[in-house]
Order: C-alpha cells, then sequence, then structure tokens
C-alpha cells in the first residue's frame, strides 16, 4: 500500500525525518559547543574564559526568567493547529507569542541598557559586555519562539540546519577573533554573532513561508498560552539556576580567574555526563510507547549508562589534571572541583533513569519532585558554599543536588515498585573505583594508568557478564530511532497528562 493509499504511514514517516533532523543537529550542536570552550581555553586564559562564561550564563538566566515558559507551552497548541492545516490559527498564535515575549525582553533590555555603567562597576567588565547580555537575551527568546514553531510543524530540518551553522560559526568565528586579540570579547562575541545570524535565518525563512506575523496580543490566544507556559516555567527556572548560577556565583566572589577554572573543570564534567542524558533521551520515546517491560528497559539504559561512565568518572577523578593540562598549565588547578563534579556523575545517571521512567508513565508531579530536590539543594548551596571555597565548593553544591536528587529518585522507585539491583550497580563501580585507587596509589603515570583504568573493566565486565551481550543487542533494537519513533506513535493514552497513570 502507498503512502498516498494510507496516509498514516506519510505522517509517520514524516515524524521519523523529523525526529532525526533533531537528533542530529543536537549531537552535533553539543559536540562543537564542548569543542568551542575547550578550544577557547587554550587560546586565551582563564581569566578570559571566566569573564566571557560569566556574561554568557548570566544572559542565559535572564533569559530563562524572560520567557515566561512560552516557547514550551506554546508547542502543544502550534502542532494542533499545524495538524487541523489552519494557518490563520497558527499565525494567530505565533503573533500572540511574538508580542508576549517581546513587552518582558524588552523591558529587561531597557534595564540592562538604562544601568549599563552601574552594572559594569559591580560586575567588574567592561560596558560592551553588558550590550552582549542584552543582545544575547533578546535574540535567544526569539530564536527559542522560532524552535517551538518549526518542531511543532515538523519543519526540523530547518531547526537542525541553523543549529549545526551557527554552532560551526561560533567555532570558526570565535577563534577567529580571539586570534585577533579580543580574547574575553571574542569569546563573547563568537557567541553571539552566531546567535543573531540564526535569529536573521530563522526571520527570513519564516516570511518567505508566511509563518512571520507582526507582534498581535489576543486574549482569546494568549491565555493558554500562558497558562501552558507557566506550568513549565517555574520548574525549567529553577533547573536553569542550578544549571547555570555556579560560575556567576564564583565570579563574583573569587574573581575571572577561578570563574574560568570551574567553567573549565565543569565543561569537561558535563561532556561525560552528557552520555547517558543522550541515552535516555532516546530511551524516553520507547518507554513512552510501552505497554509492559518498562522497568526493564530502564534498567538495562541505566547499566549501559553506568558502564560506559563509570570508567570515564574513574579517569577524571583520577587524572584529570592531566586532561585539564593539555590546554594549558594553570587548568590543573580545576582538578579538585573536577574531581567533585565527576562523582556527581554517577549518582545523576542513576536519577536521570527512575526520572526518564517516571515521565514515560506521565507521572509529572513526581517529576517535578525530583527537579526541585535537585536543583533546590544546588542553588541554595551555590551561595553558601562558594564564598568560602570558590569553585570546589560550587562543585561540591552540584554534587549534593545530584544526590538529593538520586535520595528522591529511589524514593519514586520505590512508588513505581521499580526494583534497584545494587549489588550489579556496586560491581559496575567497583571495578573501575579500584582499579583508579591502585594507580594512584602506586603512583602509576598516566601512559600506563589511564588505559588501565579504561580496560580492566570492560575486560573484567565481559569475563562476569555483567551485561550479557544479548540484553547489549535487544537495548539497541529497542532505541534504534525508527524503532523509538514508532512506539512513540503508538503511545497509550496512560501517558497523556489529563489520564491518571498507573506503573
Amino acid at each position: 500500500m502507498s503512502d498516498a493509499q494510507n496516509p498514516g504511514l506519510s505522517e509517520l514517516a514524516e515524524v521519523i525525518r523529523g525526529a532525526l533532523h533533531l537528533y542530529i543537529g543536537m549531537i552535533v550542536a553539543n559536540l562543537l559547543g564542548y569543542l568551542y570552550w575547550l578550544v577557547t581555553a587554550r587560546l586565551t586564559t582563564p581569566e578570559d574564559v571566566g569573564t566571557a562564561s560569566m556574561v554568557i550564563n548570566i544572559a542565559s538566566i535572564i533569559s530563562g526568567i524572560t520567557l515566561l515558559g512560552i516557547p514550551t507551552g506554546i508547542q502543544r497548541l502550534l502542532g494542533k493547529a499545524h495538524a487541523e492545516n489552519n494557518l490563520e490559527k497558527l499565525r494567530g498564535y505565533t503573533a500572540s507569542a511574538l508580542a508576549m515575549l517581546a513587552a518582558p525582553s524588552a523591558t529587561t533590555v531597557a534595564l540592562l541598557l538604562a544601568f549599563r555603567d552601574h552594572l559594569s562597576t559591580v560586575l567588574r567588565i567592561p560596558g560592551q559586555f553588558i550590550l552582549i547580555v542584552a543582545a544575547l537575551v533578546i535574540a535567544s527568546n526569539m530564536n527559542s519562539l522560532f524552535r517551538a514553531l518549526y518542531i511543532s510543524t515538523l519543519r526540523t530540518k530547518i531547526v537542525m540546519l541553523v543549529s549545526v551553522s551557527s554552532s560551526t560559526a561560533r567555532l570558526m568565528l570565535g577563534v577567529t577573533l580571539i586570534l585577533l586579540g579580543l580574547k574575553a570579547l571574542g569569546i563573547a562575541l563568537g557567541y553571539l554573532i552566531p546567535t543573531l545570524v540564526a535569529l536573521t535565518a530563522y526571520t527570513l525563512i519564516s516570511m518567505k513561508q508566511a509563518l512571520f506575523p507582526k507582534p498581535d496580543i489576543s486574549l482569546r490566544q494568549a491565555h493558554p498560552i500562558l497558562q501552558a507556559g507557566i506550568v513549565t516555567w517555574i520548574p525549567g527556572l529553577i533547573y536553569l539556576l542550578g544549571t547555570n548560577l555556579g560560575v556567576p556565583i564564583v565570579y563574583g566572589y573569587h574573581g575571572a580567574h577561578k570563574a574560568g577554572l570551574y567553567s573549565i573543570a565543569y565543561a569537561v564534567a558535563t561532556a561525560v555526563l552528557a552520555i547517558p542524558l543522550a541515552i535516555f533521551n532516546i530511551a524516553y520515546p520507547v518507554l513512552s510507547g510501552m505497554k509492559d517491560m518498562r522497568k526493564r528497559t530502564t534498567w538495562e539504559a541505566m547499566k549501559i549508562s553506568l558502564l560506559i561512565t563509570a570508567p570515564l568518572t574513574a579517569v577524571l577523578a583520577v587524572y584529570g589534571d592531566v586532561l585539564l593540562a593539555t590546554l594549558k598549565p594553570e587548568y590543573r588547578e580545576a582538578h579538585p572541583a573536577l574531581a567533585v563534579l565527576s562523582i556527581a556523575i554517577i549518582p545523576s545517571t542513576i536519577a536521570t533513569g527512575i526520572n526518564t521512567l517516571t515521565y514515560a508513565y506521565g507521572i509529572y508531579r513526581l517529576v517535578l519532585e525530583l527537579g526541585l530536590a535537585t536543583n533546590i539543594t544546588r542553588t541554595t548551596l551555590y551561595v553558601a558554599l562558594t564564598p568560602m571555597a570558590g569553585g570546589r565548593g560550587a562543585a561540591t553544591a552540584f554534587l549534593a543536588g545530584t544526590i538529593a536528587g538520586m535520595a528522591t529518585a529511589i524514593h519514586i522507585a520505590k512508588k513505581l515498585n521499580f526494583r534497584i539491583n545494587w549489588r550489579e550497580i556496586a560491581t559496575l563501580l567497583a571495578v573501575p573505583s579500584t582499579t583508579a585507587l591502585a594507580c594512584r596509589l602506586a603512583h602509576l603515570p598516566w601512559p600506563l594508568g589511564m588505559p588501565l583504568i579504561l580496560l580492566i573493566p570492560s575486560i573484567t565486565y565481559m569475563k562476569l557478564e555483567v551485561i550479557p551481550q544479548d540484553e547489549i543487542r535487544e537495548l539497541v533494537k529497542k532505541l534504534a530511532p525508527k524503532r523509538a519513533l514508532l512506539t512513540r506513535m503508538k503511545k497509550p493514552t496512560s501517558t497523556s497528562k489529563d489520564t491518571k497513570a498507573k506503573p
């Protein structure tokens, strides 16, 4: 039967293509983002990295405050209008959202410009960085709305191309500006200019496709947008503070040098932390579409994540100073913070697995509890520990929040009757940990120690069959993109927000 004879197949093919575009764009953009910070760290000083990172983190926090959750809230409404082929309603929602975003964004920018000199003095940065913050807030907010528009209408190839091209431009432009001697300003401009280019591209494409209306608030359309957005805004803002507040606080209490050290340590740790996040991002649609076997699949994904991350975590804890020194010798000072952050990878992996399972069941109240436990703890301890201990204090706050999140996740797992096999987890963690400790006590140089930490666990896991090969093959089949999307299309009604889900 052809696609023309069966419209469902055509729609499914469109969804599959769209999701693959998003996956590709996300992976490439993340890799280029990590590379950007590593290259800039190599070409500049910790002071430059600290200043630029503080500016970018502040812009991200302000953007999160002024977004009001609108890009997230509007996706369902835009998707419904698109499914109905109602271009007028689609443009109406977009126009209202533009106007609703323009008001807080413009007010924030006006305040930044009005108090530019005062902020420059308080933050100990030149006035042009305040202009960069203002421009980033406006551009990031508008780009978030455009992403929501194109994802909701399944034009995800545009999102992928804009994301990949702007990330590539950021790397090339940032490096060029640094080599021209702009240092911290070059890093920040390397972030800003591609963001503005992305906004220009989105605007021109939207005008060409007749999707870009004049901002105009319709109260009938603004109310459901705001109602849907506010639900995700406060939890999202707390998450944003939990992940972005560390660098600005280190900068405020200990200066640009220490902020730069912590920023790079955080970038290296999150590069490893991205592995389980990627696995569970792919697993989520699979779990959502399953009628049974959700818990087993979650457990398999959790074990695979720990199998990969545990040896890498051990390497960061023991030989992280060597990796940091490849950027510049000064970054060795960041190793204590990196060692603490690396410990957070393990509890974060466990919490992420349980969080994904809970999300798949549609029990959003418990998802919110986990997020609040993690990020309120982090935010509170950032303020308490960073003034005393600098980057190590910020890293400890991040770790403590992660442990609080894992404790909450374990409590949630009991409610879901999800059994965690702690003996298997202990085996997965014990081998790389003891190997790393032995290398540390023996003072083995990194050319010997690193390969041992990576190889011995792999050999041991295979000998003990901690994760049987057929189990790995089964999980890979389940998480293959096409399978994930097919099961997502068959998602049971029990995962709906409006249905009381049961594990």
